[in-house]
């Protein structure tokens, strides 16, 4: 089913609410109603207390705003905080006049010589590339002026800075550098009494230590910005804070927490009236049934969901609730129907550009249409998938070569521009040549000397450049779904590998876990450096046994695991043999002269004699295997042969332990050296 990125499931990011950072106040009404200006001195609260206002009625929060900014006994920070915080809410509500207009007054008190005004232009320009396609490219812009801003902004300035910095680098999927910034934007803004930003940043935080993997952390925090929500009474943020928690329960795989809290949030946004999220909550809702196959479930909220969107013109949420509405009626055995939902779904985001959400939405409709068996369709569209997966993967590296470039033009340019500095006080010393005595002319080539260094440290420099761009480019070409190490596929590509050889033929071929021997201990005596060369070299033989049908996977650490697809019963103890050879043959590495085996479990798939064994359960019972051979000695081979009588196997009791079913005559095994010896037990 079509499943949204955290970008765009969680409501609080794609309307950005955590850069309008808000506070529930009661006295709202006293702040805008004002009819006379009034000295409002350098505290902040009316902003806090209008940005109240930002998701139910966001014209008159920037009425009230607007009033600061133009309020001519307001101090100059506050009205400067007003309009950013203004034209952030003027653009989150598609105002594009007021937010055009409101940048401008900052620009306008930049260039007056205003410091703190020219930094919170700069962050706005950012956001907006982010917001553009490019989130790299403007947190890269924002990270040299972080250091400068203590010197030129309040502390509530810098508490709002520091979210819509952490916003950058989370788009831009620098994690660990996000869960920072959101940690300082909380601590500025409880230091200040901000209570509803520090609401909303620790939400912000809470999911991007859920990406980290800190599952109980996210938790605790999403509890703790929930009650803060709730005694505030802030509405938008606790609908965030039930969703952000529904989406902390999914990564701990609790489906059923997931979907109560996500049902929680929906009650909220219809109590409170707060309905621009609603199509992405439903849509929640509707993955989540897809994912259980409660198809009738599933259509009910991807229908609510689709009505939402088509009432608020969104063409994200109506592109997202065809898709789901599709699949589920695809479930449903309305195969036609549902097919023509999904590929509209799949149109719309493809017209505006959208590649990714078009790749993911052609893998759902090709994953949905082979459970439905429609094997010809799924294979259609499982290869669209693929094709524009490849491109993405394409534009991206292409994306990320023209930035380099860029950068070392802008370094090339620098470096002219030195030289030329340098060739003008050279003509300056020479019209002043001849008032000057001998010593002049060790002044001269002093100059020359340094002009000599400049350009063959610029001529380094370029040639480092250069390679650094290579570099580069391999690093790209390596990133999609493969081992940064190895370069080999990573474990994920295990399943879309096996789904695509079922779709195509069904894999029928060799299953070979493989293990090096005493790993370890090449990192103790040589140093991880020479280990992580080892692996490479390790990686480079076994793909030397592949074809371009098979796949190579770098389990991890110094686990591997070859599928053969292709390959008769006799081959495949002859193929074992090779590779434990080959992998026992002397590796020079670093000008060390490295002794290195390997042990092997083997199986062919399918089994003989296990009928319709599941390739998951045959890959427990090869890894079984794997760990048989080593405790035989290593560097030796252990294959599953044939399973004797199929009825009543437990399988899991099997895995267990391999030398036991052999002697319940549940399983024949065969053993395999270096030389090709075979023996069957």
């Amino acid at each position: 089913m079509k499943t949204l990125p955290a970008s765009v499931r969680l409501p609080c990011r794609p309307a950005l609410g955590l850069i309008l950072c808000l506070t529930a106040c009661s006295a709202l009404s006293q702040a805008i109603g004002q009819p006379t200006p009034q000295p409002v001195g350098n505290t902040t609260r009316p902003i806090i207390e209008l940005e109240t206002l930002r998701r139910q009625n966001p014209q008159a929060a920037l009425q009230g705003l607007e009033a600061l900014v133009t309020a001519p006994l307001a101090e100059p920070e506050l009205r400067r905080e007003a309009a950013f915080v203004a034209a952030q809410i003027a653009s989150n509500a598609g105002l594009e006049d007021a937010s055009v207009r409101l940048q401008a007054h900052l620009e306008s008190a930049s260039a007056a010589g205003e410091d703190g005004s020219t930094m919170l232009v700069k962050v706005l320009d950012a956001y907006q590339t982010a917001e553009s396609g490019a989130p790299d490219t403007a947190w890269r812009t924002l990270a040299p002026l972080m250091g400068e801003i203590d010197r030129h902004l309040t502390e509530t300035e810098r508490a709002r800075v520091a979210l819509v910095y952490g916003y950058l680098l989370d788009s831009a999927g620098e994690i660990g550098s996000a869960i920072t910034a959101y940690q300082q934007a909380v601590d500025l803004a409880e230091a200040n009494q901000m209570s509803a930003l520090a609401t909303r940043a620790r939400l912000q935080l809470a999911w991007a230590v859920t990406q980290y993997g800190q599952n109980a952390r996210g938790e605790t925090l999403v509890r703790q910005a929930l009650q803060d929500a709730e005694k505030q009474q802030d509405m938008a943020a606790v609908i965030v804070a039930y969703t952000s928690l529904g989406m902390v329960m999914e990564q701990r795989g609790d489906l059923e927490g997931f979907l109560a809290m996500m049902t929680l949030a929906i009650d909220r946004a219809k109590q409170s009236g707060i309905l621009d999220d609603l199509p992405v909550l439903l849509g929640n809702v509707a993955h989540y049934y897809l994912s259980i196959k409660d198809f009738g479930a599933a259509e009910v909220a991807a229908s609510e969901a689709l009505q939402y969107s088509e009432q608020r013109n969104d063409d994200d949420g109506i592109a997202l609730g065809k898709v789901n509405l599709g699949l589920a009626r695809i479930g449903l055995g309305l195969l036609m129907e549902g097919r023509a939902l999904v590929r509209e779904g799949i149109a719309m985001d493809a017209r505006r550009g959208l590649i990714n959400d078009v790749a993911a939405g052609l893998q759902d409709l090709g994953n949905a249409l082979e459970a439905a068996g429609d094997a010809k369709g799924a294979v259609e569209a499982l290869h669209e998938s693929r094709r524009l997966s490849d491109q993405i993967y394409r534009d991206d590296q292409r994306r990320a070569v023209l930035e380099l470039q860029e950068k070392l033009d802008a370094e090339r340019r620098e470096r002219e521009l030195v030289l030329l500095n340098a060739e003008s006080a050279l003509k300056t010393a020479e019209l002043k040549r001849q008032s000057v005595q001998r010593r002049l002319w060790w002044l001269l080539g002093g100059v020359f000397a340094l002009v000599l260094g400049l350009a063959l440290l610029g001529l380094q420099r370029l040639r480092r450049d250069n390679s650094s761009l290579l570099g580069r480019n391999q690093q790209l070409r390596l990133q999609s779904e493969r081992d940064a190490l190895t370069g080999l596929a990573n474990r994920r590509q295990i399943k879309p590998y096996l789904q695509m050889t079922a779709a195509e033929h069904g894999f029928s071929g060799a299953v070979l876990m493989i293990d090096v021997d005493h790993f370890k201990r090449i990192n103790d005596v040589f140093g991880h450096a020479v280990g992580d060369k080892a692996l490479q070299e390790i990686a480079r033989r076994l793909r030397t046994f592949c074809r371009e049908a098979d796949l190579a996977v770098r389990m991890g650490g110094e686990e591997f695991l070859l599928l053969i697809d292709q390959i008769g019963d006799d081959a495949v103890p002859k193929l074992v043999a090779r590779l434990l050879r080959r992998l026992a043959e002397p590796y020079d590495i670093d000008a060390h002269t490295l002794a290195l085996s390997a042990s092997i479990g083997f199986a062919r798939s399918p089994l003989q004699g296990a009928g319709d064994l599941s390739i998951d359960v045959l890959l427990k019972w090869v890894d079984g295997a794997l760990y048989l051979a080593k405790s035989e000695g290593r560097q030796r081979a252990v294959g599953i042969q044939r399973v004797i009588h199929k009825e009543g196997l437990d399988t899991d009791r099997v895995a267990q332990d391999l030398l036991a079913a052999v002697a319940r005559d549940e399983l024949v095994l065969m053993r395999v050296d270096a030389y090709g010896t075979e023996v069957s037990t």
